[in-house]
């Protein structure tokens, strides 16, 4: 037997993004204070039909063709601001910085499929998710030269305050989580023709939103792709060594860990 999937997708895709920026230089030795507001709004509209035929070994078609109409509409708004002051120092450089974000999260999806009357009903798959994320973060960075030796160290709090809200069957989920991450950079110059680096960082990856939606999207009549809105991000460890010689050849090793 054999089974014909025929999508049909009409995508609308829009989006906006504004900055304002803001910088105040103190004096001529390179101390100033910036600040910085974005916003950005996105908005992805989905008009979706698909078409199933099935067909017996002989190529009859075997029962009615089946219907399936899919409205999804998407919409994101993320704003933002940061804020970073410098101070030049002594063989070195200060800085400090704070950054809010807010992203609302907004998507729904409308199934119907059509009856043998050629009514249309409302499909259980139809969903409606809600998804808020509020990032708070502050940091620190010091930069020194001694000699031979350039030493930065920096730390970043940070703090993930998120909700999730499926409509349909009404499921919330909050999480509300404080990370610190701390770096570390050392160069050593022997001479022009020798360099040794050693770094460390802690870092994290968040999963997309699209990861996050638990909304059934169909590609065809037997492939579709569901998210999970209980997926938690990641966080690596990272080690890196390397030695320059004569700044042509560069022997590096690295380790990382990822939970």
């Amino acid at each position: 037997s054999t089974l014909e999937s025929l999508t049909n997708n009409n995508i609308a895709f829009r989006n906006f993004t504004g900055n304002l920026n803001w910088k105040h230089s103190f004096d001529t030795a390179g101390r100033e204070l910036t600040a910085d507001f974005d916003y950005v709004t996105y908005s992805n509209v989905s008009d979706l039909l698909l078409t199933t035929n099935v067909y017996n070994g002989s190529g009859a078609p075997v029962g009615q063709p089946l219907f399936l109409k899919g409205y999804l509409p998407s919409y994101i708004d993320l704003w933002s601001f940061k804020s970073d002051y410098t101070q030049p120092l002594k063989n070195g450089r200060f800085e400090a910085g704070v950054k809010s974000s807010l992203v609302t999260n907004n998507n729904q999806v409308d199934y119907s499929r059509q009856l043998a009357d050629k009514s249309w009903l409302r499909d259980a798959r139809s969903n409606h998710f809600i998804y808020d994320e509020n990032i708070n973060a502050a940091y620190v960075n010091i930069n020194r030269q001694f000699k031979k030796w350039t030493i930065q160290t920096g730390l970043r709090l940070e703090n993930t305050i998120a909700k999730g809200k499926q409509v349909i069957n009404d499921s919330t989920f909050k999480r509300n989580f404080n990370n610190l991450f701390p770096s570390l950079f050392v160069s050593f110059e022997a001479d022009k023709n020798n360099q040794l680096k050693l770094s460390y960082s802690r870092r994290i990856t968040r999963p997309n939103y699209q990861d996050l939606n638990p909304f059934t999207y169909f590609l065809d009549s037997l492939t579709y792709r569901v998210g999970n809105p209980y997926l938690l991000p990641q966080f690596t460890h990272n080690i890196e060594l390397s030695y320059a010689l004569k700044s042509k050849f560069i022997f590096t090793l690295n380790y990382n860990n990822t939970t």
